[in-house]
């Protein structure tokens, strides 16, 4: 009997338009992003700060965006440092995505599947309870 073999380096063209979408997406986040966080300051409700006098992990997330949106990006980090850290890790898996399926790089492809893994996000919401723990006692602004 013959074994049967795959194809690994071919993609599915529901895979090439998920891509296509996502970075359509972020295309059009960068483009109205300014916009988007007028909205985000205006019918955003009472932030936790406001209320309780105590900041929240998610406290400066909206100004972190604003900073990075216009290049600023010693002032988004002073901002939110897990947002901003959170943001340029998105990019670089979404960059990495692009170039391992689109254009067939396989170490791009292994990059960008470890980074957006199950495994990994766990990982970074295990880093924002601690972040959030250390916001609230006051151990880092």
């Amino acid at each position: 009997m013959m074994a049967m073999t795959t194809d690994t380096t071919t993609i599915s063209k529901k895979t090439k338009y998920s891509i296509l979408l996502l970075d359509l997406s972020i295309i059009l986040f960068t483009v109205l992003g300014g916009k988007l966080v007028y909205l985000m300051k205006k019918y955003s409700p009472v932030c936790f700060f406001r209320a309780n006098g105590i900041t929240c992990p998610s406290c400066g997330g909206t100004r972190c965006v604003e900073n990075i949106l216009s290049g600023n990006l010693s002032a988004a980090f002073g901002h939110n440092q897990y947002f901003f850290c959170l943001a340029i890790y998105s990019v670089m898996g979404i960059v990495c995505l692009n170039i391992g399926y689109l254009f067939n790089i396989n170490i791009a492809r292994k990059v960008s599947d470890t980074m957006l893994s199950y495994k990994a996000i766990i990982i970074w919401a295990v880093i924002f309870l601690f972040f959030g723990i250390l916001r609230i006692f006051g151990i880092i602004s």
